[in-house]
């Protein structure tokens, strides 16, 4: 069992202005109240570990998104050369079409020629005597004759054209598919490497999650630790005793200080609630309670910190401040950096107090028995009721 921890007091989110800089990731880690309260070995250390594991998390978070934005750029880079090569096979395609209509274009020429050569081979008419005995003069003959062979030239021509064309449109062909595998190995080898980034990647936000699980945890041992300086803050007679479910919250703002439905960890409206401090701070609460009591007679908007209130409330003629406790009256409590305040709602026939208060859990209106008032200073309010 741990020793009894007296004279230890959680004391309180300050009431002054606070400037907050907050990462996502060390806001719940800064629970204000929570951190307030914790002032053990054991609490401070679970706090330490907590901060430090949500800030390796952070930057894990942070190594993550620098090598996802190299991933992206390498993603990039994918695209571009997949668009080269759709381009390039675009012109294999089109070259495949080219090749194809020359041969077709050669196998008529062929064709043609060889239909021409068997025409000539059986054709009477076509051989050198006949043409020779159809010509009235050697000159008739020579043109006939040159003629029959300038078809055939011709064709010839034709035909070895068409091959050379031929030729260069597989030379060109084999230029692109070349050029199509040295793109497909460049895509290979950056998708490769961008496979290793986005592994990395990975890595590092598995990591962040592991280091924000295990914050988590650290913040849960806080939390039980900061429960067990409560309790036995409240058992040693400090202030305050069980909370207890009696007691009815006027506070003109209790809607807006949901602890509950903002989350364990939100920070609520950090303005002034007009009553004595901050939105759902002790110091608002409290005085709006004297507001209430004296039908606005009294404003404690001024008053300031908690632990300043006494020496406030006498420069009021008529409000007295001793240590009687009273009902209707103002608990004021030095302890900490900033004090306490609480109303006391009624004043039991053993000296304990029954009171009310906002803060005692963070932000959130709370009753509880003062099982040891001694110390505490009363704001009577009595002469402006």
């Amino acid at each position: 069992m741990k020793a009894l921890k007296t004279k230890t007091l959680r004391f309180f989110i300050p009431i002054l202005a606070l400037s907050l800089v907050l990462t996502p990731l060390m806001l719940q880690g800064n629970a204000f109240a929570d951190y307030a309260v914790c002032s053990s070995d054991a609490c401070k250390a679970a706090q330490a570990a907590e901060n430090e594991l949500r800030q390796k998390a952070n930057d894990a978070i942070n190594e993550a998104q620098t090598v996802e934005g190299e991933v992206a750029k390498l993603d990039a880079e994918i695209a571009a050369i997949q668009a080269n090569i759709d381009t390039s096979v675009a012109m294999v395609n089109e070259l495949k079409e080219k090749i194809k209509e020359t041969e077709e274009r050669l196998d008529n020429q062929q064709t043609g020629l060889a239909s021409l050569l068997v025409q000539m081979h059986f054709d009477h008419d076509n051989d050198p005597i006949s043409i020779l005995a159809s010509s009235k003069t050697l000159s008739d003959y020579a043109e006939k004759q040159a003629r029959t062979e300038t078809i055939k030239a011709q064709i010839s021509a034709g035909i070895e054209a068409i091959k050379e064309l031929k030729k260069d449109l597989e030379g060109q062909k084999a230029d692109v598919e070349r050029l199509i595998e040295e793109q497909e190995g460049q895509r290979a080898r950056i998708a490769e490497k961008r496979a290793e980034q986005q592994e990395i990647a990975n890595k590092y936000r598995d990591n962040a999650a592991a280091f924000a699980a295990d914050a988590d945890a650290k913040h849960q041992e806080m939390l039980a630790e900061v429960e067990w300086i409560r309790e036995q803050v409240h058992n040693s007679g400090n202030i305050g005793g069980p909370r207890t479910t009696a007691g009815y919250d006027s506070y003109p703002w209790r809607n807006g200080c949901m602890y509950e439905n903002l989350g364990p960890w939100a920070v609520v409206n950090w303005k002034s609630g007009g009553y004595g401090g901050l939105y759902c701070q002790c110091v608002d609460y409290a005085g709006w309670k004297v507001y209430e009591y004296t039908n606005g007679r009294v404003n404690a908007e001024t008053w300031g910190n908690a632990n300043m209130w006494a020496s406030s409330a006498r420069r009021y003629s008529g409000i007295t401040v001793d240590s009687v406790p009273a009902a209707n009256t103002v608990a004021v409590s030095g302890y900490g950096g900033y004090g306490h305040v609480m109303w006391v709602e009624s004043v039991n026939p053993d000296g304990t107090l029954n009171i009310s208060e906002y803060n005692w859990y963070p932000y959130v209106f709370s009753t509880g028995v003062v099982t040891n008032p001694s110390g505490l200073l009363y704001i009577h309010l009595d002469a402006y009721h």
